[in-house]
């Protein structure tokens, strides 16, 4: 019976101390040190955390951009009347009139973030901690 409450104990730390399987997308710019997350990508990941799937985890990120260009980008919906660009100006919390780009970034299971290139292809203006038209 011990022998069984050992194992079970075992199992379960051995459980707690692996990352859950996880691709983590954001939008980010990249000219803050550190990069500042302004948006973070939702999506599933069905791949696990061997470090030769980051590249499939960028390009899962990719695949997740793109859907957010063809739903509005800074203006899609996310619940609420709430759009992306809206969440986005409050999270730099500072006025940006002129616009500024995006950088897609991903990490797999807690990795740094690594860039995979262009963000929204259209910059995103804020006013007042809303967004704005450029």
């Amino acid at each position: 019976m011990h022998l069984i409450v050992f194992a079970a104990a075992v199992a379960a730390a051995a459980a707690a101390s692996t990352p859950a399987p996880d691709c983590h997308c954001d939008l980010a710019l990249a000219h803050e040190r550190p990069p500042l997350v302004i948006y973070e990508l939702p999506g599933e990941w069905y791949g696990g955390c061997e470090p030769f799937l980051e590249i499939d985890c960028l390009q899962e990120c990719t695949v997740r951009r793109d859907e957010l260009e063809s739903v509005g980008a800074w203006e899609a919906d996310i619940g609420d009347g709430t759009t992306v660009g809206q969440v986005a100006c409050a999270t730099l919390g500072r006025d940006e009139p002129h616009g500024i780009h995006s950088v897609l970034a991903g990490a797999l299971c807690g990795l740094p973030l690594a860039s995979e290139g262009v963000g929204l292809r259209e910059p995103l203006c804020c006013l007042d901690g809303n967004a704005v038209q450029c």
